[in-house]
């Protein structure tokens, strides 16, 4: 399932091509909004709330949201109608006021966006809505504080602390991939941030305090610190501009990290762009310390890593990742 941080990523690749470009036809292969018609519609921004998507509208009389969440195999394509492979521009122009249909021989396909000049194809969505502004902030009310919100600060890690602490005996190991107490992390960083932190996943909230340094908020903001080495901080604004890569390869990795007796457990995440996390990289560096590491071993000690489908009691259960021989805490 992707994780906010993929979210953001992805926003950050739609927002320059599709922010203030007008609709001009739109394709609902879901029951609820066949009938929709977003032809006209201009798209005016695109946000992100914890692991959902929000690509925002303006109306002709109206404003509108157009939320998605992606669950595990979900994704949004865009497709460029310009480009060397794709329709002339002769053909684009004889075509123009003719309905358009992505071909999708699986069925897969739940929304089709197409602009004069881009086809924005969604696939595999575990969840797609049409609402007004008011009815989106209430259908994400559930949420906790987002873990890569630009403003985050002590409020929002105060609140998510409350929301953790009001299941004392919840092994921290379920409480994090809780988006009701924090939006945005998953299962990877739910895994590596407990390697790092040394925590066994089964303990319970209560038994950790507040300590930003070797509490329950250093394992959330070592998340979240981990969590933005893995975004660009600085987007491009204009397609084809070139930004400032938050990583120094396209893949995600946990593992640029360095000892700091003053940081979160003793460990500071590395500028992805600075030297030692290129190093990291030139000697092919593992992505991960246990993420998906059953067979090579712990990244960190060498030791055995555990794999086990858990979850809370009755609830859906997850791959967890952990090793029994770091994680003793």
């Amino acid at each position: 399932m992707p994780e906010g941080d993929s979210l953001v990523r992805l926003a950050q690749r739609l927002r320059p091509v599709v922010v203030g470009t007008l609709l001009s036809s739109s394709d609902f292969r879901v029951p609820a909004l066949a009938t929709t018609d977003l032809a006209g519609a201009q798209m005016s921004a695109v946000t992100t709330r914890g692991k959902y998507l929000l690509l925002h509208l303006d109306l002709p009389s109206s404003t509108a949201v157009l939320l998605s969440h992606l669950g595990m195999d979900g994704s949004w394509q865009l497709q460029y109608l310009d480009d060397a492979d794709g329709p002339t521009h002769s053909q684009r122009q004889q075509h123009r006021n003719r309905p358009r249909r992505f071909n999708d021989p699986a069925g897969t396909t739940r929304v089709v966006l197409t602009s004069p000049t881009f086809r924005l194809v969604s696939v595999s969505l575990k969840e797609v809505h049409l609402l007004t502004p008011a009815h989106t902030e209430r259908r994400l009310a559930f949420l906790g504080p987002d873990l890569l919100d630009p403003d985050w600060g002590a409020e929002h890690l105060q609140t998510a602390l409350t929301r953790m602490r009001a299941q004392p005996q919840r092994p921290i190991g379920t409480a994090l991939l809780d988006q009701r107490n924090i939006a945005g992390i998953g299962n990877i960083y739910r895994c590596e941030t407990l390697l790092l932190t040394r925590i066994d996943p089964r303990t319970p909230v209560g038994a950790l305090d507040d300590d930003a340094v070797s509490g329950l908020a250093g394992v959330l903001e070592l998340a979240r610190a981990l969590m933005l080495a893995n975004i660009d901080p600085d987007p491009p604004s204009s397609p084809g501009a070139a930004g400032t890569p938050r990583s120094a390869s396209s893949r995600r990795t946990t593992t640029g990290v360095t000892p700091d007796p003053h940081a979160p457990f003793g460990v500071r995440v590395l500028d992805p762009q600075g030297p030692a996390a290129r190093r990291l990289l030139l000697r092919g560096t593992a992505p991960y310390w246990v993420y998906g590491r059953e067979r090579e071993g712990c990244l960190r000690c060498g030791g055995p890593v555990r794999r086990e489908d858990w979850g809370d009691p009755g609830a859906e259960e997850r791959v967890l990742y952990w090793c029994p021989r770091c994680q003793s805490r």
